[in-house]
């Protein structure tokens, strides 16, 4: 079995990141009272965080773990 890794970043404005937060299960399958509450934390954070607050973009790290196998 091969294992590699692969890391990159996306830049995403703050509506950008709430885009993104509404397509997620998570989010979708909420009753309106939780998604309003995850945005409203989600907001919250942006605002607050020393390393987010004023920001005009927020970089979100990804790692991609491909795996591959052959057969014998």
């Amino acid at each position: 079995m091969e294992v590699a890794q692969f890391a990159h970043r996306t830049l995403l404005t703050p509506d950008e990141l709430l885009g993104m937060l509404h397509t997620r299960s998570y989010w979708l399958t909420a009753s309106a009272e939780e998604q309003a509450e995850v945005d409203r934390n989600v907001l919250d954070l942006l605002a607050r965080h020393p390393d987010l607050a004023g920001r005009e973009t927020i970089e979100m790290p990804y790692r991609t773990v491909v795996y591959r196998a052959r057969r014998r």
